[in-house]
């Protein structure tokens, strides 16, 4: 299949997960974990190149090594800005549009990709196209699709200046869906409940099983391969079944970084209104406030649920 624009496919990845340490490099079914996504997006026709960016941290020189090794570009930049190691991963690059894909995402497919970009190109003004960044939510969590046209990595570049916005660089999209055309899809059942990533020891474990069981017939085994053994074999949804949850769009609030993030947030917005009194800049200070008060508000909400809930 021969596509009209460049499309580069952008994996970020880092050895210091707190949840699960070394899970990019981490062997399934004879190579590290990072190999196998790059040979599941390098079997899409429709990805031009595939890039690993990683962090500047010493720990990471193991990724850097794999890439080098498997002969796939690397970048290594900010370990926090994660938006920012985005961006210039191919900053330098001819293309169109960008797919993200993380680490964690052990099952990302041709087929998802090739639904993914053919919905791109059919919506050439799309600005990006998920299934996974607005409701509703119906894929399992991990197999996930995000494009960004260029333009639109561009603008988040330039205008997310919030720390959330930076390590999780899709939190300025949602926060701003009106300022996009976005194009969404979803699958017919809902597959919401399943887990599909990878975060903790458990869910390693089941992603051995999956490949145990299909990588030999089909390396590119699919959506549709993977729900057909799982109905077969229900047993193997249980092995990580108790980190499961269905996505929200307030799923960020139930993450370890939420809180110490949003905190920071405020505080950024307070210290730029600081500024900005200053240099007696009044008329500016109200739309820094009012952020500050909405990530307030949200703090104060996620609290009282948490707290009725136990």
């Amino acid at each position: 299949m021969q596509y009209k624009k460049k499309i580069i496919a952008v994996i970020i990845a880092r050895e210091g997960s707190s949840r699960l340490p070394g899970k990019a490099i981490g062997t399934v079914h004879g190579q590290p974990m990072i190999g196998h996504i790059a040979d599941r997006l390098k079997g899409c026709a429709g990805i031009s190149e595939v890039i690993i960016a990683t962090t500047i941290n010493v720990e990471d020189n193991i990724i850097a090594s794999f890439a080098e090794q498997k002969k796939i570009n690397c970048f290594r930049g900010n370990p926090e800005d994660v938006l920012d190691r985005l961006y210039h991963a191919v900053a330098d690059k001819d293309y169109d549009a960008v797919i993200e894909v993380g680490g964690d995402c052990p099952f990302v497919s041709p087929d998802l990709l090739d639904q993914g970009i053919q919905l791109y190109l059919n919506n050439e003004e799309a600005d990006f196209v998920s299934n996974a960044l607005l409701p509703p939510y119906t894929f399992p969590d991990g197999y996930d699709f995000i494009l960004l046209s260029r333009k639109t990595l561009e603008k988040l570049q330039h205008e997310a200046m919030l720390q959330s916005e930076r390590f999780q660089p899709f939190q300025y999209l949602i926060k701003n869906e009106k300022q996009f055309k976005s194009i969404s899809f979803t699958s017919e059942i809902n597959y919401n409940h399943w887990r599909w990533t990878l975060d903790y020891p458990e869910d390693l474990q089941f992603v051995k099983r999956i490949y145990e069981e299909l990588y030999e017939k089909n390396p590119y085994f699919s959506f549709v391969e993977i729900k057909q053994l799982l109905i077969e074999k229900p047993e193997l949804v249980e092995i990580n079944k108790m980190h499961a949850h269905n996505t929200m769009y307030n799923s960020a609030w139930y993450t370890g970084s939420y809180v110490t993030e949003a905190h920071q947030d405020v505080q950024s917005l307070l210290n730029h209104c600081l500024i900005l009194d200053k240099e007696k800049r009044y008329a500016e200070m109200g739309e820094f406030y009012l952020k500050a008060s909405k990530i307030l508000d949200e703090l104060n909400t996620r609290a009282n649920i948490r707290k009725l809930n136990g």
